[in-house]
């Protein structure tokens, strides 16, 4: 869409004179994505939260409603624990940009984190910038342009793992700064708490602050799910940052014709499409059933239970999935377009591979290899030759565990080019 054509969210929030327009009527739709922390379905305990509105999310559209009284507000949470902003990059269209949204929360600090100091090198580097990116210029891109705030969570990381997240977190501020995006930072928020604390009474240390939120295990590491006080905490640490300077993480954010990361053009702008597994675009071979939100898959093994509650979350299963039993030779083909694919949300036990062929020829194996069920959110992803092709995912090589193969949906990435 042409520049001058486009409408920029940011502007809504402020009246022509430059103050927040408190009297606005006009429908607002915020929306959030990133890992469990956003997605706030669990607490400690790995369970559902007792309180919802303990949600940071649910917080922050509270404070939003009371900002905006007049505004009617939809929101949408596109969280999804486990998952980092590669894959948040391929289900951004989706899973949020769909929905036409004014303002975006994007929070990855967590799950992108690095965790061994070799993944501060600059392939790490690459990888927590290039997706990063790749949503914001999907914003770009968008007839509608919102406004974008990122967040760095609190973790109750020990200090030589909090060292490294910090690396994590200054990568993509370069990007971040690029764009001129606002920033807030709970993390230093909740440990100047911790600071102005021990600073009036030394007893305080940052074991027994942080066992107020969190929950601490027998080794002295804490659960990342913080208690539902927690979720309250860096709720407030936002919520205290858009009270400030509100003008800072409303407008805006800056239109940059270059990307950040020129030497991953090609990343940054992709585009992507989704064919769910009920598609009849897809052909199967085998014996292949489609579990929906009215049938859902249910077995008596929680590491695979898919409750019916997650088919209700377009990230996760969209119009459903389709599972094959006694997996070997089973196999599903269709036609596209699309320079690159992958196939999140493999399901199965560990042992199974799945070749992928392009016009009968071979171009890729996408491989279950998890111990647990085999869930794989992000790939991994295939190359595919230029033009309109035959896929086809055949199952191979399943060992005598592996007798159950299942997935959601097929992601489709286009390059510019082919737009």
């Amino acid at each position: 869409m042409k520049e001058s054509l486009k409408t920029f969210a940011g502007d809504s929030f402020f009246t022509p004179g430059g103050k927040l327009d408190v009297s606005s009527t006009e429908p607002l739709t915020v929306a959030f994505i990133g890992g469990s922390l956003t997605e706030g379905e669990v607490d400690y305990e790995g369970t559902s939260l007792s309180n919802p509105n303990l949600k940071w999310a649910n917080v922050l559209v509270g404070f939003l409603s009371g900002l905006f009284p007049f505004r009617p507000i939809k929101a949408v949470n596109a969280g999804l624990g486990g998952t980092g902003s590669q894959y948040g990059a391929a289900r951004f269209s989706r899973n949020v940009l769909s929905y036409n949204p004014d303002l975006i929360f994007i929070e990855f600090s967590c799950n992108d984190s690095p965790m061994l100091e070799e993944e501060c090198n600059e392939d790490g580097k690459n990888d927590r910038q290039i997706w990063l990116e790749s949503m914001i210029r999907q914003c770009m891109a968008a007839d509608k342009v919102p406004a974008v705030v990122y967040v760095h969570v609190p973790v109750p990381y020990e200090e030589s793992i909090m060292r490294l997240f910090r690396k994590g977190c200054q990568f993509k501020q370069e990007v971040l700064d690029h764009y001129e995006i606002g920033t807030i930072d709970a993390m230093a928020d909740v440990m100047h708490e911790f600071e102005t604390l021990r600073s009036s009474d030394p007893t305080w240390t940052r074991e027994r602050f942080l066992s107020q939120y969190y929950e601490q295990y027998a080794d002295g590491t804490f659960n990342v799910h913080p208690f539902g006080s927690g979720y309250m905490l860096f709720a407030m640490s936002i919520i205290n940052a858009l009270t400030r300077d509100p003008e800072r993480y409303l407008r805006p954010f800056k239109m940059q014709p270059e990307p950040y990361c020129k030497a991953f053009d090609r990343e940054v702008n992709l585009r992507y499409s989704n064919i769910p597994a009920a598609s009849d675009r897809i052909t199967y071979q085998g014996n292949w059933t489609l579990y929906t939100s009215e049938a859902p898959f249910i077995t008596d093994n929680p590491g695979a239970t898919i409750n019916a509650d997650r088919y209700t979350l377009p990230h996760q299963f969209p119009e459903g999935i389709m599972q094959t039993e006694m997996p070997t030779g089973a196999s599903f083909s269709f036609e596209t377009e699309a320079d690159r694919i992958c196939m999140p949300h493999i399901s199965a036990k560990a042992g199974l591979d799945a070749k992928v062929y392009a016009n009968g020829q071979p171009v890729g194996v996408t491989t279950c290899s998890s111990p647990w069920h085999g869930m794989n959110y992000t790939g991994p992803w295939i190359d595919l030759p230029k033009g309109k092709k035959q896929i086809k995912f055949e199952i191979a090589n399943a060992t005598e565990d592996a007798t159950v193969f299942r997935f959601g949906y097929i992601i489709e990435a286009f390059e510019k080019d082919n737009i």
